[in-house]
């Protein structure tokens, strides 16, 4: 019996995707909050039939996806990305050397992106995950504590076969891949292995397959790569030395695939003769993933929140909260529109919500006035840190509410003590139909979003 796995050791990192379901940028590594839950599920269905014996018959394997949730602390730095893949565009400017601002403003029309993604569980398992996307961001404040930022989502694909391994005597340049996906077979037959034995510039990409537990001689056929209708590399099956398949291919399909990730010259810089080894599952450990360090970790002390009556000039008015609980949700509905058991796109449906609940003690009918009179309210909540370059701008995260609803407000009597109200307001579009929520990052990370 091996050493437990521990919550104390996880590794996480994510990165966005060339396109759905494909690997593009670097991996960036998280110290993530716990818990963490992201892992590929597979089901199975009824069969439908019966027979004599009277007892439940045995399933069809079903759909397969999965739930993925994870926290980190919430600093400007940290959260650029999730904000523009949930809100879906941005402005960047630069007010000052050195200080970059960043505003992003809720759209009807947003971007598309994706994660990809690698978690471990030292010393037990290593999962690469593909087609990540969120539909949901939220974070509490606490008593002076660090805020915990929590994403919801899901995964599309994956797998546990490692990734790919340049080796010491390619002479090409490529470095994007290939990726891997899917189940191996028989992972005891070894790793599993890829050489390029036709370049673009010789007629275009060929390579060749071996899975060994030793070195590969790849005595195998030429597979030509395999291009989809924008001619990019598409995933495709993955067949050993000898022809068979190296993925499951019975009733429960869940083949083992390979794509080129690249554009045309991308791939050109890949030479004859360069080879990539994947490591069979299990017998592979966490990469070191470069982490973000030095970044400033909001609490409940750097927060304001002020309220005014909407599309007015009065003067603001300071909310003492006791806490406060932020939510973006843009709900989303994974498609199986490929001859696959897996998720092949995940569009957002549904409504944008943008909504703050806010605790303070009962001290006035301002909120449960503004629900009874259906008036709308301008909310603004800050988060201001350290400053910047000359002075002029602090690091901060700045949320704007043009126009806020009340939905709920009261202050149930639980027993002697002060009475506690529960606010919760939500973002809505006005009459000259402008954007519900922009929220405005300030800080000396020079980030941009994916091309």
């Amino acid at each position: 019996m091996g050493a437990p796995a521990t919550g104390r050791r996880v590794v996480l990192g994510l990165g966005y995707e060339a396109r759905y379901g494909v690997p593009g940028t670097e991996t960036q590594g998280y110290d993530p909050n716990l818990p963490v839950s992201g892992a590929l599920q597979g089901t199975e269905v009824p069969r439908g039939t019966v027979n004599r014996s009277g007892f439940a018959v045995r399933g069809v394997p079903g759909p397969k996806g999965g739930d993925f949730e994870w926290g980190f602390p919430l600093a400007a730095e940290l959260v650029l990305p999730y904000l523009y893949h949930l809100v879906g565009q941005v402005v960047i400017d630069q007010p000052e050397p050195g200080v970059y601002r960043y505003v992003f403003a809720a759209t009807a029309s947003p971007a598309e992106t994706s994660f990809h993604g690698l978690m471990g569980l030292p010393p037990v398992t290593v999962m690469q995950m593909q087609g990540i996307r969120f539909g949901e961001l939220s974070f509490q404040l606490g008593d002076n504590v660090p805020i915990p930022v929590r994403l919801k989502g899901s995964v599309g694909h994956g797998g546990r076969v490692g990734r790919a391994e340049a080796q010491p005597g390619n002479s090409g340049a490529y470095t994007l891949g290939p990726q891997i996906r899917g189940v191996l077979a028989d992972p005891e037959a070894g790793d599993v292995w890829i050489e390029v034995s036709r370049d673009v510039a010789g007629g275009g990409l060929r390579f060749r397959v071996e899975q060994t537990p030793g070195a590969p001689t790849f005595a195998g056929p030429e597979t030509d790569v395999l291009l989809d209708l924008d001619g990019l590399a598409d995933w495709q099956n993955l067949q050993g030395a000898d022809g068979s398949d190296l993925g499951i291919w019975k009733e429960n399909k869940d083949p083992l695939e390979l794509c080129w990730v690249g554009d045309a010259a991308a791939l050109a810089d890949l030479d004859v003769g360069d080879r990539f080894r994947f490591a069979a599952p299990g017998t592979w450990g966490a990469p070191a993933l470069p982490i973000l360090g030095g970044v400033l970790l909001f609490t409940s002390a750097h927060c304001e929140v002020r309220v005014r009556a909407a599309g007015s000039a009065d003067p603001w008015r300071t909310v003492a909260r006791k806490d406060a609980t932020f939510t973006l949700t843009t709900p989303l509905e994974p498609q199986r529109d490929r001859p696959t058991k897996y998720v092949a796109t995940m569009p957002r449906t549904g409504e944008w919500t943008d909504t703050l609940q806010v605790t303070r003690a009962y001290t006035d009918e301002f909120f449960y006035s503004a629900m009874e009179q259906r008036s709308r309210l301008e909310v603004a909540t800050d988060f201001l840190g350290r400053q910047l370059g000359t002075g002029a701008f602090r690091e901060s995260i700045l949320w704007r509410r043009a126009s806020c609803v009340v939905e709920a407000a009261g202050a149930p009597v639980s027993g002697e003590t002060i009475l506690d109200e529960t606010i919760q307001v939500r973002a809505e579009t006005d009459d000259a139909a402008n954007p519900p929520t922009e929220i405005t990052v300030i800080t000396d990370l020079d980030w941009s979003p994916p091309a």
